[in-house]
């Protein structure tokens, strides 16, 4: 979802910016990408950590009270 947010900002600044098609287009894409990885790495590392910590110890989701 925040990859298409990021693709349409990109595409409304890109013709703001009078770029043409293929530009506007490019940089659409690049800027989904980008959010996309960024985004998977957070799942990421949040998933790896809540794996690698011992049952019962206090993560970010707990303190957040998000048990779930």
């Amino acid at each position: 979802m925040a990859g298409i947010a990021a693709m349409g900002v990109a595409a409304v600044l890109g013709m703001v910016m009078e770029l043409n098609n293929t530009a506007v287009f490019t940089s659409s894409c690049v800027a989904y990408v980008a959010v996309s990885m960024w985004t998977e790495s957070g799942i990421t590392k949040r998933r790896s950590q809540r794996e690698s910590s011992p049952p019962g110890a206090e993560t970010p989701e707990t303190r957040r009270g998000n048990t779930a």
